[in-house]
This record gives structure tokens, C-alpha cells and sequence, in this order.
């Protein structure tokens, strides 16, 4: 007998809605639609965000106290019996809500491990066009396949950082259906801007002229580094028009602004 049917003693299926239930008892609805919402989340094929899931833990942090208290004060048996639900149940409902993180945890690096090896033939071929001997190793795998609303990545000079940019971007774009001209990339050396407009800008098809001008209010200019002129970052460009157009786009390339050209 599965742990729903546990919970509220009947055969059930996941799609039934608890007003279904026997019980009135409004706080053993919750935790069952708390249950039912982390068996859904668990059992889908995809990497979980922390931001896809916190929220809604934290909603029902209030039912979960509810029956913790039952639970130490001795209550809870008598409280389940009382409303014919199981109490076990409810013991591993309240168990799977406070790991609730550390299953998630899990659950993505099984995703991860299925889509390092589903996405096999897409990885090793990611950023083929631009350079056929670019073969990506298990840790930019790994970065690549992360979901995550933030993600730091450590690495020294020449492990293949820049790369792993690239292939991220591709990725997003490719396979997640991301718009280009919502992602921005920040670099903070020449060298690195430079490879990843050779990496990106002809395969993703990146167009400058219909951005959003993220780039000329997020990053710093210097004319030295072929920008028209000199300013700090998030300070937008003189020459960003108030529908964030650039006024100087079409002629760019004949004042030889490379800075601003992608």
C-alpha cells in the first residue's frame, strides 16, 4: 500500500483531490497536498531549483509544526486515530518534508548522471563547428546540465572556463528554448570576450541591434578597449536610445568600435 493510501486509508491515485477524503480535518488536507506536491516534484525528469520548491516548503511550515507538536507532546496517534489516518504516514510525511532538501539533492545528481549519459552525443559535439578538438570533460558536463538559480564554478587558469560559458549558452538556447537576447554574458578580460563571440555570436546568431542594451548599462566602457567612449558599469551608454537601441549601431564597424560590436 502506497503512502497516500496509507495516509488516509483508502486506494487512491495521485490526480484524486483531497476534498474527496473522508476527513474534515483542514490541517491533514494540507499535509496531504504537501505530500502530494513533493511526490510530484520528485518524480519528474528534470533538475529542481532551490526557487522552484523553498517557497511552497515554507507555506506549509505551519502545518508541519502543527503535527510536530502532536508528535511531541504524545498527541499524534490518538490525533490520527481520531480523524482515520494512519500515523506512520504522517510520521513519514513530516521525515520526507525536514530532508525534503537533501532528497532533492539526490534526485539531481540521478537527473544528472541519466542526462550525462542521454545527452552524450549533444555534449560531445556541443561547440563542434566552432572547434572540433574542443572535447568537454565530466566537470563542464556537469555545469552545463545544472538548473540551478545560481551556480558557482572554481576553476584555474586554462581548466576551460570560457568554454564552459559557451556550451552553457548553446545549451540554454538549444535545448531549455531561452531567447539569446536574454541571456547576458559578462567577461572581464578581452581575451575571453573575444572567445566567446567566436564561440557563440555566428552558431546562436546573436543580434546586437535588437537587444535590450543590457551590455550598455551592465558593463564598463574604455575607448582604449574600442568603445566610443569612457564610463563606469551600470551607467547607461550616451548612445542608448529610450527604447535601448543604440543610436550608432550601423555605424559601428566604420568607426572601428570592436568593443561594442558582438
Amino acid at each position: 500500500m502506497g503512502l497516500f493510501s496509507k495516509l488516509f486509508k483508502k486506494n487512491i491515485s495521485v490526480g484524486v483531490t483531497s476534498e474527496n477524503f473522508s476527513t474534515s480535518n483542514p490541517e491533514c488536507l494540507k499535509l496531504f497536498e504537501l505530500k502530494k506536491y513533493m511526490d510530484m516534484l520528485l518524480s519528474e525528469n528534470q533538475y529542481i531549483p532551490k526557487s522552484g520548491y523553498r517557497n511552497r516548503l515554507l507555506e506549509d511550515k505551519k502545518t508541519i509544526e502543527y503535527f510536530a507538536v502532536l508528535d511531541n507532546s504524545g498527541m499524534l496517534k490518538s490525533f490520527c486515530d481520531s480523524n482515520k489516518i494512519d500515523v506512520s504516514a504522517v510520521e513519514t510525511t513530516l521525515n520526507r518534508y525536514r530532508n525534503f532538501e537533501a532528497k532533492v539533492d539526490a534526485h539531481n545528481e540521478e537527473y544528472i548522471q541519466r542526462a550525462m549519459k542521454s545527452e552524450k552525443t549533444y555534449l560531445d559535439n556541443i561547440l563542434h563547428d566552432v572547434d572540433p578538438k574542443i572535447k568537454l570533460d565530466d566537470d563542464q558536463r556537469r555545469v552545463i546540465l545544472t538548473d540551478e538559480d545560481y551556480c558557482l564554478v572554481i576553476a584555474g587558469a586554462g581548466a576551460g572556463k570560457t568554454t564552459t560559458v559557451a556550451a552553457k549558452v548553446k545549451y540554454l538556447v538549444e535545448k531549455k528554448d531561452i531567447d539569446p537576447s536574454q541571456i547576458l554574458v559578462v567577461s572581464f578580460t578581452n581575451k575571453a570576450v573575444q572567445e566567446l563571440r567566436d564561440k557563440l555570436n555566428k552558431d546562436l546568431k546573436i543580434d546586437c541591434k535588437n537587444c535590450f542594451g543590457l551590455c550598455c548599462v551592465a558593463l564598463y566602457f574604455s575607448k582604449f578597449e574600442g568603445f566610443p567612449s569612457d564610463k563606469v558599469a551600470g551607467k547607461p551608454c550616451s548612445h542608448l536610445s529610450d527604447d535601448f537601441s543604440c543610436k550608432i549601431h550601423e555605424s559601428l564597424s566604420d568607426k572601428g568600435l570592436k568593443g561594442c560590436t558582438a
